[in-house]
């Protein structure tokens, strides 16, 4: 009998990103069962002057083999919506399929040093923790407050979803408990 896995993805573009996100959800769902998908999130290119990336996570389970899935799966969607692969890590692109968690061990340690990835993450419910940074949701919080990263309830709605129960609008935490905010950032340099 073969067995599921679990697996949480992060779908990012910054070229036709509207019609890119949806038509990789689509294909994606094809070929394996999509549990949850978080809003769209807007962010700052990462390492380029490249245009704004929107991204999503999502939660997904497979009986298929997760290490030949990059492979046989989400490489060829990329290449079908047009993504052109270079040297350039931090190149424009029409999808970029991640996986970040796999039957709940962190794939990719990014999540927790980058917003674009911890926030929608965190909006899934994904419970885990690291240290030095503690759970995922405060990781995600702190990042959020630190980067220029925006939800896009219009564009999610685009993509057929239906909105996350998430505030818009994070708790500005600098002016409601400067003390806790300070102790946390010399807590985190330390």
């Amino acid at each position: 009998m073969d067995r599921e896995h679990h697996l949480y993805l992060l779908l990012g573009s910054n070229i036709d990103a509207e019609h890119n996100l949806a038509s990789a959800l689509a294909l994606l769902g094809e070929r394996m069962d999509i549990d949850a998908v978080s809003s769209v999130w807007q962010s700052d290119a990462v390492g380029s002057d490249g245009p704004a990336y929107l991204n999503i996570a999502l939660a997904t389970r497979t009986i298929d083999d997760p290490a030949s899935m990059k492979e046989r799966l989400f490489r060829p969607i990329e290449a079908k919506l047009g993504r052109i692969r270079t040297e350039d890590k931090n190149a424009d692109r029409t999808i970029d399929i991640d996986v970040i968690v796999l039957d709940g061990e962190v794939i990719d340690p990014q999540l927790w040093k980058r917003a674009h990835i911890a926030v929608p993450m965190a909006e899934l419910g994904l419970i885990i923790t690291a240290d030095p940074y503690g759970s995922l949701d405060l990781r995600a919080r702190s990042l959020q407050m630190r980067t220029n990263i925006t939800r896009r309830d219009d564009l999610f709605v685009l993509l057929g979803g239906k909105i996350m129960d998430t505030p818009k609008e994070r708790l500005d935490y600098g002016a409601a408990a400067p003390d806790a905010v300070s102790a946390f950032i010399k807590l985190e340099g330390y």
